[in-house]
C-alpha cells in the first residue's frame, strides 16, 4: 500500500534524507569554484606585503601572481585523466589535498622560489577542482536538474569573479588601515620603487 503521496511507506523520509544529502554535496562542490576566485583575488593585497618582506623584482611579482595560473592550467589538463583512471571522488580529494598543502606552504615560504613552487602546487588543486567540481555535481543531480546545473556555471563563475572582487577589496581595506595610506599612495610608492 501508498501513501498519498503514491510513495511506498517509509519513501518520503530516505527522498527527504536524499534531497539533505545532494544539497550538502552541492554546497561543498561549490566551495571548489569559490576557492578559485579567492586564490587569485588574495595575491593582489598580499603581493604589497610580499614584495617587501622578498624584496620581489617586478619581473617576479609577476612570476608569483601568474604561478597559480600556471598550475591551474596544468591541473585542468590532467585532471581528465586522473578521473578516468581513479574516479571523481578521489580526484576532488587530491584536489583538496593539493589546495591545502599548497595554501599551507605558501604560508611558510621563506623565499620567492618556494612561494612559486607552492603556488603552483596550489593551481593544480583548483584546475583539478574547477573542471571537475561542475561536471560531478551534474552526474550527482538528477535527470531533470542537471541542465540547471550547466547553466549554474556561468553563475559559477560570476561567483569565482566576485570573490576575486571581493578578496581584492577585502585587502586594499586592511592594508589601507594598517598602513593610514590610500591605494593611490601605495601604488605610487611602489612604481616608484619599481622603477629605481
Amino acid at each position: 500500500m501508498g501513501t498519498a503521496t503514491g510513495l511506498p511507506p517509509g519513501a518520503a523520509g530516505t527522498q527527504q534524507q536524499g534531497r539533505r544529502g545532494a544539497a550538502l554535496a552541492y554546497g561543498f562542490g561549490a566551495l571548489g569554484g569559490l576557492l578559485f576566485g579567492y586564490d587569485i583575488g588574495v595575491i593582489g593585497g598580499a603581493l604589497l606585503f610580499i614584495r617587501k618582506a622578498m624584496a620581489l623584482t617586478p619581473l617576479m611579482q609577476g612570476v608569483v601572481v601568474s604561478s597559480i595560473l600556471v598550475g591551474a592550467l596544468v591541473g585542468a589538463g590532467l585532471s581528465g585523466q586522473v578521473v578516468d583512471r581513479f574516479g571523481p571522488r578521489r580526484l576532488l580529494m587530491l584536489a583538496g589535498a593539493l589546495l591545502t598543502l599548497g595554501s599551507g606552504g605558501a604560508v611558510l615560504a621563506t623565499g620567492p622560489g618556494m612561494l612559486v613552487a607552492f603556488r603552483v602546487l596550489t593551481g593544480l588543486g583548483v584546475g583539478a577542482a574547477s573542471v571537475q567540481v561542475p561536471l560531478y555535481l551534474a552526474e550527482l543531480a538528477p535527470t531533470r536538474a542537471r541542465g540547471g546545473l550547466t547553466v549554474g556555471a556561468g553563475a559559477i563563475f560570476l561567483i569565482i569573479s566576485g570573490f576575486a572582487v571581493l578578496a581584492f577589496v577585502v585587502a586594499w581595506r586592511l592594508l589601507t588601515e594598517t598602513t593610514g595610506r590610500s591605494l593611490e599612495q601605495i601604488e605610487l610608492a611602489g612604481s616608484f620603487t619599481a622603477m629605481h
